[in-house]
C-alpha cells in the first residue's frame, strides 16, 4: 500500500508555491486563497491516509477459487470488493482483462475476462487497485488478495478426448467427472470449417492436368502443358462432390505449447473427420522420418496419430494433467488400445515414395509449424502448382508468442510472415490454426 501524487496534485500545489512568497504582504485575499487551497491539501491527505488503512477484501466465493478450462475458453467474473473505497483502475496480468469498474456505496464490483496464451497453470494471487481522494489530489494503490487459480489445458485434449470415445475407447477424463470445470465444451477451431473442403471437390471445380485418354474431349486440351511434356495433356474437372483420397503430410516438430498443441489439434481433428466421413485409404507422410504409411480407413490413421501426439507429448502437459485427461484409463493403457486398432491395418511404403505421390494426384494437405523446415512444405506447394494441384499447408498461428525473448519472437514473426508469402506466391494454400 502506498500514497502517491494523484492527477489533482499538481494544479493544486502549484499556485500554493506560487501563493507563498507573496504571504509577507499580508493581503486578505492571498491569504484566504491559500489557506483554502492548504486546507484543501490537508484535507485530501487526510482522507488519503483513511483510505489506506482501509481493510479492502473480496465477498464471496471466488477467493481461492480453482478453475479447470480449455486453452481456446474466454470467460468472464465479476469480483466484489469491500471496504475500498472508489477504484478507478486495477491491475493484473496480460491474461485478465479488466472489463469494468462499478463503484457503489458500500463496494465496488470488477469484471474480468480471462484469456490464456498457451496451455499451463496460471495463478492470480491479487490485483492492484488504484483509488484516490477528492479531486484525484492524492492516489492510493492497494494489493488485494485474490488467489484465483486456473488449470488451462491445451485444446488438444478435447480432441483427443473426442477421438478415443469415437474409437470406443473410454476415456471420460474432465469431461464427466463431477468437479467444477466450466463445462468445458467441444470448443472447434475456425480452421475446423474449411476441414471438409480440403478433401472433397464441388462440381465443376479444376482437378488438375494428365495426360490425355482416347475418350477425353479434344477442347480439353491444355497446350501448354502439352508442349512442356511433349504429350498431350488436359484438364481434368471434378463431376460433383467427388472424394479425393486423402493425403496427409505430418511434420511433429514444434518449439512451445502454443504451436505445438496446434499442430496437435490439426492432426486429430483432420484424422477425426475423416474417420467419422468414412473415408478409406487415406495416406500419412511423416517428413522428418521420410516415412509414408498408407491406412486401411480413416478409423485407423486416427488411432494412429492419437498415439504419436501421445507419444511426442505434442499436448504439452505432464502425465499426471494427461492421466485427468484419459482418466480412468492410464496412458500405457490408451496407448496400447491404439496400437491394437491400426497394428495390422497400415501398410509402410518403402522405396516407392516418389514415385507414388506422383500417382497420387491428390492436393496433400500439410501440417507443420513451419520454421523447423521451412523448404519441404515450399516445395511440396511449388511441386503440386506444377501439377495443377493445391497443397493445403495448416500452421500455427502467431508462433511467436511461444517464446517470452523480444528479440527471437521478433525474429521468428519476420521469418513466419515471409514464409507464408513464399508459400502462397508457391501455389499453396495457408490456414492458420486460430484461436
Amino acid at each position: 500500500m502506498s500514497i502517491k501524487p494523484g492527477g489533482g496534485f499538481f494544479p493544486i500545489i502549484t499556485p500554493i508555491l506560487f501563493i507563498s512568497p507573496l504571504l509577507y504582504l499580508r493581503d486578505p485575499f492571498v491569504m484566504l486563497l491559500f489557506s483554502a487551497l492548504s486546507l484543501l491539501l490537508l484535507m485530501s491527505f487526510a482522507q488519503a491516509l483513511y483510505i489506506n488503512k482501509k481493510t479492502c477484501y473480496i465477498e464471496g466465493e471466488t477467493l481461492g477459487k480453482s478453475t479447470k478450462c480449455l486453452v481456446t475458453e474466454k470467460f468472464m467474473e465479476k469480483f466484489i470488493f469491500n471496504n475500498c473505497g472508489n477504484i478507478f483502475e486495477v491491475q493484473a496480468p496480460s491474461w485478465a482483462h479488466v472489463e469494468s469498474i462499478e463503484n457503489f456505496e458500500k463496494s465496488t464490483t470488477i469484471t474480468l475476462s480471462f484469456s490464456f496464451p498457451s496451455p499451463g497453470k496460471y495463478v492470480l494471487g491479487s490485483v492492484r487497485l488504484f483509488l484516490h481522494s477528492s479531486m484525484d489530489i492524492f492516489k492510493v494503490e492497494k494489493d488485494v488478495a485474490i488467489r484465483r487459480s486456473f488449470k488451462v489445458l491445451p485444446e488438444s485434449s478435447i480432441w483427443i478426448i473426442r477421438g478415443l470415445r469415437f474409437l470406443g475407447i473410454g476415456a471420460h477424463g474432465l469431461i464427466e467427472s463431477g468437479e467444477e470445470t466450466n463445462e468445458i465444451s467441444y470448443e472447434i477451431s475456425e480452421a475446423t470449417q474449411s476441414i471438409s473442403s480440403l478433401f472433397k471437390h464441388r462440381s465443376g471445380e479444376f482437378l488438375g492436368i494428365r495426360h490425355m485418354l482416347p475418350e477425353d474431349d479434344q477442347r480439353m486440351i491444355e497446350w501448354k502443358a502439352s508442349l512442356r511434356s511433349l504429350r498431350l495433356s488436359v484438364k481434368e474437372f471434378s463431376s460433383g462432390g467427388e472424394r479425393l483420397e486423402p493425403f496427409v503430410i505430418a511434420d511433429y516438430r514444434c518449439y512451445g505449447p502454443r504451436s505445438c498443441d496446434a499442430v496437435a489439434s490439426s492432426l486429430i481433428s483432420i484424422a477425426l473427420f475423416l474417420a467419422e466421413e468414412g473415408y478409406s485409404m487415406p495416406t500419412l507422410e511423416e517428413v522428418e522420418s521420410k516415412r509414408i504409411v498408407k491406412f486401411s480407413d480413416g478409423r485407423t490413421m486416427l488411432a494412429y496419430l492419437i498415439d504419436r501426439v501421445l507419444e511426442e507429448n505434442l499436448a504439452y502437459i505432464d502425465e499426471s494433467d494427461l492421466y485427468e485427461i484419459t482418466a480412468p484409463l492410464s496412458i500405457n493403457e490408451i496407448r496400447g488400445a491404439l496400437a491394437k486398432l491400426y497394428g495390422e491395418n497400415m501398410l509402410e511404403l518403402t522405396g516407392i515414395s516418389s514415385q507414388y505421390k506422383e500417382e497420387l494426384k491428390t492436393s496433400p494437405v500439410i501440417v507443420t509449424s513451419l520454421i523447423h523446415d521451412p523448404a519441404t512444405p515450399i516445395d511440396i506447394a511449388s511441386e503440386s502448382s506444377s501439377q495443377g494441384l493445391v497443397a493445403s499447408i495448416i500452421v500455427p498461428s502467431e508462433p511467436w508468442k511461444d517464446t517470452q525473448d523480444l528479440e527471437r519472437a521478433y525474429a521468428i514473426r519476420r521469418t513466419y510472415e515471409l514464409l507464408l508469402n513464399k508459400l502462397k506466391t508457391a501455389g499453396g494454400r495457408v490456414i492458420e490454426w486460430r484461436r
